[in-house]
């Protein structure tokens, strides 16, 4: 059971990059910043987020106001928190190291390459953190108590 909820969580995150990556491409490259791109994408992907984690992810367990907070302070936390952080400290190690050379060299693109990529990298961060918080706080099941149990993965 686990393990399919993992995989579903797994359809949802490629729709949710779906909406957040080209929104974030679309805002950086009509002048916005890095970070607020990203907090202006990944806002919107957080509202698609809710309703498909909630209804296919974990089967649609009772969405109550508990839950809600919750979700909202765990995604929040990690995309205007994590996110930004991963993006910064990569775009720190690209200028650093270079990493990104060769691939913004072969488009011409170097800004929007290196930063496609940061946001790539903090987009993996984040499947990890949410998956974990969501699955154990989130949406994990309730006890008698109203208490959430902890799921392993």
């Amino acid at each position: 059971m686990q393990r399919n909820s993992f995989l579903r969580f797994c359809v949802v995150g490629i729709i949710n990059t779906l909406v957040d990556v080209p929104l974030f491409i679309a805002l950086h490259s009509a002048g916005l910043s890095v970070l607020t791109a990203n907090i202006c994408s990944t806002s919107a992907a957080l509202l698609v987020s809710l309703a498909l984690n909630h209804r296919y992810t974990f089967q649609g367990r009772s969405l109550t106001k508990q839950r809600i907070v919750l979700y909202f302070v765990i995604t929040l936390t990690g995309t205007w928190i994590l996110q930004p952080s991963v993006i910064t400290g990569l775009l720190l190690l690209n200028a650093h190291i270079g990493a990104s050379t060769f691939l913004t060299n072969f488009t011409g693109h170097a800004a929007q390459v290196t930063s496609l990529l940061a946001k790539l990298g903090s987009l993996a961060v984040s499947l990890v953190w949410n998956y974990f918080w969501y699955s154990r706080v989130v949406f994990g099941r309730q006890s008698e108590d109203g208490n959430s149990k902890n799921t392993s993965i």
